[in-house]
Order: structure tokens, then sequence, then C-alpha cells
């Protein structure tokens, strides 16, 4: 995974699976916050607290956190670019970014090389998923097989829809704000609404001057 970070710049990351000795020329684009389209969104605080999970390890475990359609209403036709979240442990048979429309399981992707004990950055962005109106949508991952009983990395202090744990197929689930933490998991959208920054123009509003190149 490649991550490009520079101050006053979002950070960007792009996944590559270098399968053969080569040059590879990724390109990553780096925009100002203060023209960025891109927008994080979490439900936890602070840093890691401690660890949830089933007191097993031969299972699926499946962590989320919940976003209402109210709390989406100004993301509604924003795509999903990006999953971040913390993971327990040493090793799992495999580990996957998930992503939920209502009860409808809309992503599955696979993470070929976790990293355990310190945050994975899923660029998500080929699944090209928009965010819809007058739907909740859950946002999270599964981890099959861990060698930690509690894989799931939470921090202190619950909210709502801050996190939700379920086992194997993820048809029934548990919340976990009474253990008083949140899971740490966050996503950003991406307002594709105008593409012209794509191209490397900047947007000027509400013009009153007169403007020249440069």
């Amino acid at each position: 995974q490649i991550e490009v970070k520079c101050e006053g710049y979002n950070t960007t990351n792009q996944t590559m699976a270098l399968e053969a000795k080569g040059y590879y020329n990724p390109t990553l684009m780096l925009y100002d916050y203060s023209e960025s389209k891109y927008e994080e969104i979490k439900k936890h605080k602070g840093d890691i607290s401690t660890f949830l999970g089933y007191n097993k390890t031969d299972i699926t475990v499946l962590g989320a956190i919940k976003m209402t359609s109210a709390e989406l209403t100004s993301h509604v036709g924003k795509k999903l670019t990006t999953i971040s979240f913390t993971i327990g442990g040493n090793t799992a048979y495999s580990v996957d970014a998930v992503v939920y429309f209502g009860t409808q399981k809309v992503l599955v992707q696979n993470i070929p090389s976790p990293r355990f004990g310190s945050m994975n950055i899923v660029d998500i962005s080929a699944a090209n998923l928009i965010i819809p109106a007058n739907t909740d949508i859950m946002i999270g991952y599964s981890i099959k097989n861990s060698d930690s009983k509690y894989p799931l990395a939470c921090a202190k202090g619950s909210t709502p829809g801050g996190g939700f744990v379920s086992q194997n197929d993820g048809s029934t689930w548990n919340d976990i704000s009474e253990n008083d933490c949140s899971l740490m998991i966050s996503f950003k959208v991406y307002d594709s609404s105008n593409t012209f920054y794509d191209f490397g123009y900047n947007i000027i509003s509400g013009i009153k001057e007169s403007y020249t190149v440069g």
C-alpha cells in the first residue's frame, strides 16, 4: 500500500498488487484542504482503549458502524472512496472491507496484506458505491479465523451507531454501546458533482472581479 502525505493536503493512498519485478507508475492526486472534495466520517474519538470479540478464534467476526439516512442527508449522491479501520491480533485467514446499504451487502473487498495493530486504509473507489437517499448504511470489516479472540479495536466512549458486531453471516447485529466504546472505523466520501477538479481546474465562487491566468 502506497500512502502519500503532505501538510495542508488530504492523505492519499493506493493499494497495488506487485506480482513481478518491474517499474510501476501509480497516479495519486492531492487536494488542498480548502478545495478538497473528500470528507472523513467517523463515530469514534481518540485512540484504542480496548478490543472486543466473541471469545473464539475459529469464526468470522464482523464489526461495523451505522449511519442513518438522516445523518447522511447532506451526503446523498456522494461516492464512497475509502474505509479505514484498526484490527487486533497478529494473523487471520482473511480480512475484508464490507458495506451494507440497508440490509443488502453491496461490497465485500478482500485485503491482501492487512495490517494488524495499526490502521488499514482500503481504497474501495473502484466499486463505485454512491450513497443512496432514505437508506441507512453500515460500513466496516470482517475477520475470518483471527488468532485473537478479541480482534475488534475500539476507542473509549459510545455514540449512536458507533459499533455493531456480528458472527459469520452478518444476519444478526449486536450493539456494543453498553461497553462504553465505539469501533475504530471511518470512511471517506467524495463529492463527484463537479469534475473540473479532476482536470486541474480550481473553481472560484461569486466572481466580482476580473481574473487572469496565473
